[in-house]
């Protein structure tokens, strides 16, 4: 997941706008994996993961971008408190 500063994009396919704050990843830049299910509409990662954040830039959290999706489910954008 990608955290950018500045407005979020419409679709996920539209260009990045903002500064790259930082990417959050699981242990040694893998790719994040999610449980199988939510539980009262919240989704969590997967407890054996242990996630970081690599910080790039300074700046005030706006929105973030799954960068990397499964071939049924699209990238998605999301304003940073929907997290």
């Amino acid at each position: 997941i990608d955290i950018y500063s500045g407005a979020r994009p419409a679709s996920p396919n539209d260009a990045a706008t903002g500064t790259k704050l930082a990417r959050i990843t699981a242990a040694a830049g893998a790719r994040l994996h999610f449980a199988a299910a939510a539980v009262d509409g919240v989704i969590a990662k997967a407890a054996a993961e242990t996630w970081q954040a690599t910080g790039l830039a300074n700046g005030a959290a706006a929105w973030g971008i799954s960068m990397y999706a499964r071939a049924d489910d699209p990238r998605w954008v999301a304003p940073v408190g929907q997290w």
